[in-house]
């Protein structure tokens, strides 16, 4: 003997259960699938995967800053940086360098061949081996050189002096 499904109330025959009466998904079914997707893929993150700085985007912890704002003291890539401070009022830098930026207050510098150099400062003295270009971002500052006289910006500036050495 053969038995009987139980009625589902989808249809008289019991066919095509949670199908809306033997038609296919409606709508309905397509728009509940993708809340369904939706909730997935949201529940697969957490706020640990989001980018706070100090993490690549595969949680390993990045380097540490270095408290100095510069790599002093070494030309990279055509640039240097020297600082001048309380701990260092003197610095010599004789490696030929394109760009050298001098940042500080009333220290002595000392410097090889330059292509373009750039005076962030008060009160500093520099003496150059040869200099193309000087930008001054600062005031009362002096510059000796070797060679040909640079090109002199000055950007506002006031009481700079720029001589043969």
């Amino acid at each position: 003997m053969r038995r009987r499904r139980p009625d589902t109330g989808s249809g008289a025959t019991g066919r095509g259960r949670g199908r809306g009466r033997g038609r296919g998904p409606g709508p309905g079914c397509a728009w509940a699938s993708g809340l369904v997707v939706l909730g997935a893929l949201v529940g697969c993150t957490s706020a640990d995967d989001e980018f706070d700085g100090r993490h690549d985007g595969d949680g390993t912890p990045r380097a540490e800053a270095s408290p100095e704002p510069f790599v002093t003291g070494e030309c990279l890539d055509g640039a240097a940086a020297l600082v001048v401070d309380a701990e260092h009022p003197e610095v010599t830098f004789d490696e030929a360098c394109e760009t050298v930026s001098v940042i500080g207050t009333d220290g002595t510098v000392t410097l090889g061949a330059v292509g373009h150099l750039v005076v962030e400062g008060r009160g500093l003295t520099i003496t150059a081996e040869t200099v193309t270009a000087v930008d001054f971002a600062g005031d009362d500052n002096v510059l000796s050189h070797g060679g040909a006289a640079p090109t002199v910006t000055e950007n506002g500036t006031t009481g700079n002096t720029v001589g043969p050495s």
